[in-house]
């Protein structure tokens, strides 16, 4: 009876022992697994936390990169809108200068070219020269008779042309205003054209 108890007892001994065994193993392995879904764990926080930097730092360039286009842009404005007042502002003391200069009227031969290059594009015939008040009292009676041309003959309009200094030659309902103050308008309006284009082309090259 003895013996059998004893046997029974180095059974349960032995079934402890390799409980306490298997226990301890698993217990092992289950610290190995969770070390290495730590460090696993570890791994991958850092790698996103990398990605985040890196892509902040992507962003914060875009930016500064856009910041320094607006810049860019906001300059070549500045600069251009300066450029477009300067000339406004010559032509305003041209404006001035030419009234001053042109109120006892032109010169003879200076209506006659004007009034020629103006007949150049219109028709062939008859055309109606206009001329202020203070030109038509320069001219004699018949001069402007002599500034025919091979392709045209010119007739003083009765009126007087106001406000403006010049001719305005006329064919029919066509027009071509030679005067001196639309020559400065035209003048005017080209190169506040051009400078619209530089304008709008420097800031579209650089928002591009």
């Amino acid at each position: 009876m003895n013996e059998l108890h004893g046997n029974v007892e180095q059974l349960l001994s032995s079934v402890r022992r390799r409980v306490d065994q298997r226990i301890l193993a698993e217990r092992a392995t289950l610290e190995e697994t969770l070390e290495r879904i730590a460090h696993e764990a570890e791994v991958e926080a850092e790698r996103r936390k990398e990605a985040i930097l890196a892509q902040g730092r992507v962003d914060a360039e875009a930016a500064c990169q856009q910041c320094l286009a607006t810049a860019e842009r906001e300059r070549q404005v500045a600069r251009l809108e300066a450029r477009e007042a300067r000339l406004t502002a010559v032509f305003d003391a041209a404006d001035e200068r030419l009234k001053a200069r042109i109120e006892a009227g032109l010169a003879p031969e200076i209506l006659a070219r004007l009034a020629r290059q103006a007949a150049s594009s219109l028709p062939p015939g008859e055309l109606t020269v206009t001329i202020d008040a203070a030109n038509r009292a320069r001219l004699a009676p018949d001069a402007v008779d002599a500034w025919r041309t091979e392709t045209h003959a010119f007739r003083l309009d009765d009126a007087p042309l106001a406000e403006r200094h010049g001719v305005v030659v006329r064919s029919g309902r066509a027009s071509v205003d030679a005067t001196i103050e639309g020559r400065l308008a035209q003048a005017r309006d080209q190169l506040r054209s051009q400078v619209d284009e530089r304008l709008h082309g420097d800031v579209d090259g650089v928002s591009s």
